[in-house]
């Protein structure tokens, strides 16, 4: 059964998982990623803001890549 529900691994509330960040770790190229968790789209921005990186830059290469996987379709 696939789990569409996931808890915020920071605030511990519980989202879509459709609408949350994954986390993902890898070691180096060429490896498969891991998952290791999620992050609501509040906590994401927080943490990205903490770590100086603009939020809104990866929202906006992500919506990059839906539009292209669309265009495949």
């Amino acid at each position: 059964q696939i789990k569409l529900y996931s808890k915020c691994n920071k605030c511990g509330k519980t989202h879509k998982k459709s609408d949350m960040m994954q986390l993902l770790a890898r070691t180096g190229r060429g490896i498969w990623e891991t998952k290791y968790g999620y992050l609501c789209r509040e906590c994401f921005e927080k943490h990205c803001r903490a770590i100086n990186v603009d939020a809104s830059e990866i929202y906006e290469k992500l919506s990059g890549k839906e539009q292209k996987n669309e265009e495949k379709l």
